[in-house]
């Protein structure tokens, strides 16, 4: 009869946590991607913020005037719709952010962003024709300590729930 009641026991153990490990793989893919959108809103990751966008001369236009300034510089129309808005967001709006997904299975979460210049600005590098522009890295997509720690408070959550 021992044997019978650890057996059950056993049974309702691995089914309530096999019921929490499914729920923390839903849960932390939601947090997952509450991470990588609050990243880009404050244009930082894990509280270290992101590169200021630097104006090159290519945005730039040589304006000819006669008298004491006759060589000064004024903003081309990129220059200008460049200006006061959000790194990692082209002048069209926002590509890179909106194909981001965040998807899971069992304890497996996926976050991809399946946009060519994606990996560039998440790790940073040289891009472009012969690797002539330098990138800053802008991580917006990865694991850090605050992400880990959120996980674990919300495993020790769904432990305690479950586990009464």
């Amino acid at each position: 009869m021992e044997n019978l009641k650890q057996f059950f026991d056993r049974r309702n153990f691995e089914n309530k946590l096999a019921k929490v490990l499914a729920q923390l793989s839903k849960d932390s893919a939601v947090l997952v991607e509450e991470n990588i959108m609050k990243n880009f809103e404050t244009e930082s990751f894990d509280g270290k913020k992101w590169q200021d966008r630097k104006v090159s001369k290519l945005y730039l236009k040589r304006s000819v005037k006669k008298g004491k300034n006759a060589s000064t510089f004024k903003p081309t129309k990129q220059a200008r719709q460049s200006e006061g808005r959000a790194l990692l967001v082209g002048v069209r709006g926002g590509k890179l952010k909106r194909s981001i997904t965040v998807t899971e299975n069992k304890l497996v979460i996926t976050a991809n962003a399946p946009v060519v210049y994606a990996a560039i600005h998440n790790d940073g590098g040289n891009a472009g024709r012969n690797g002539s522009a330098k990138i800053p890295q802008r991580r917006y997509m990865g694991t850090n300590p605050t992400l880990e720690n959120e996980i674990k408070e919300q495993f020790l959550n769904l432990m305690r729930k479950s586990f009464k």
